[in-house]
């Protein structure tokens, strides 16, 4: 594309915009752009570093190649999000607590996956939407 990182983070944040307006054109050009960005500019963002680019051209693109996936796995994760988000709190104040206890100062960040990568570890796994679902967190242990 360009060797210099300018143009290349212009033609990332060009990329997201479009993404997020892609419902206007028409199905056969959704799917061809929504796979250019899943096997082009999400990796290059990936390897540029920036997660989170990353992250939403994967999810945008994940909803127009394979949008009954997305759909099922979106209605699903809505109904765990809070215990998920929960979770996660818990085990970051866990893990913040252990290293302070050893007089070690840190920040500890975690997030949820993202819906991709939920889809993705769930097809190389082989693991079906309804067992994943049994191994979400529910509750505080």
């Amino acid at each position: 594309m360009s060797a210099d990182i300018r143009i290349l983070l212009v033609r990332l944040a060009d990329r997201i915009h479009n993404m997020r307006t892609l419902q206007y054109h028409p199905k056969d050009k959704r799917l061809y752009i929504a796979r250019e960005t899943m096997d082009i500019y999400a990796p290059l963002a990936n390897r540029l570093g920036i997660n989170s680019m990353r992250m939403e051209l994967e999810d945008l693109s994940f909803q127009y190649i394979a949008p009954d996936a997305y759909q099922e796995l979106t209605a699903k994760i809505a109904k765990s999000n809070e215990a998920r988000n929960r979770y996660t709190e818990e085990v970051k104040s866990i893990i913040f607590n252990e290293l302070e206890k050893h007089s070690i100062k840190c920040r500890v960040e975690g997030r949820a996956k993202h819906l991709y990568s939920i889809y993705k570890k769930m097809h190389e796994q082989h693991i079906d939407l309804m067992r994943f679902m049994i191994s979400l967190p529910s509750h505080h242990p």
